[in-house]
């Protein structure tokens, strides 16, 4: 999945994600769009469960004075509260509330601005934070779902974090973006089945490690007799692996 930076502003088409406080106090976001749905975010506050709780949603479908396909309320809690985990979950949710509904693209806007300060990160790097959780909550295993229709499938492929702050959100992204490269490799190891993923195999893919100036070692039986690894090699004697 696509994950970019791009200005605060509310955009005029599309989806778009965003905070409301605790008790249903209001972000600038959500100041925005309740002007310009003649007090809409103040009347499903007033009327739904929906009080900005933190993860709770309520979906929006083409809300009156815009021109925008659906709105997600996203409960943001006491923002400044939030952890650097709270704030990666936050990114997860808005990726899930609208992960299925026929968007191919969504904003998260999520401009309170005490954001993040309990974990000591400023705006920037807790919109960095906020996309990770997104990335992350984006990330399917679909290789062996030969049957899977199309209407099954996810349809967001590109989620735009929402910040004044762009190249300095940029910057404190990429070391998050390559933490989840990490993280979807590990995934996609332990999602394959040992007959496609054994040692040999394995081997292999870590043995590419070193094209990024890792060192591998790797280990053959007798290596590892040598060493004491009985228990192992135990185990491997149940498969021609």
């Amino acid at each position: 999945m696509k994950i970019s930076f791009a200005g605060g502003s509310m955009p005029t088409r599309g989806t778009v994600i965003i905070g409301v406080k605790k008790d249903g106090k209001m972000t600038p976001a959500a100041e925005t769009l309740d002007n310009a749905s003649n007090g809409l975010v103040r009347q499903v506050l007033k009327n739904t469960k929906f009080k900005g709780a933190f993860g709770q949603a309520e979906v929006l479908f083409a809300p009156r004075g815009t021109r925008l396909d659906r709105v997600v309320l996203l409960g943001i809690g006491t923002p400044a509260d939030l952890k650097s985990l709270d704030l990666e979950k936050l990114g997860g949710k808005a990726f899930k509330a609208v992960a299925g509904t026929g968007a191919e693209t969504a904003r998260i806007i999520i401009d309170a601005p005490d954001l993040g300060q309990k974990a000591k990160v400023n705006k920037a790097q807790a919109q960095a934070h906020i996309a990770l959780g997104a990335r992350l909550a984006g990330y399917r295993f679909d290789e062996y779902r030969t049957d899977m229709k199309d209407g099954e499938k996810p349809t967001l492929a590109e989620v735009i974090v929402g910040t004044r702050s762009t190249t300095a959100a940029r910057n404190a992204y990429e070391n998050l973006d390559a933490i989840a490269d990490g993280v979807e490799l590990t995934r996609d190891l332990v999602s394959h089945p040992a007959n496609i993923l054994y040692p040999q195999t394995f081997a292999e893919r870590c043995q590419a490690l070193s094209q990024l100036g890792v060192k591998v070692e790797i280990l053959g039986e007798a290596q590892m007799r040598k060493l004491g690894m009985g228990s192992l090699l135990g185990v491997g004697q149940g498969s021609v692996r």
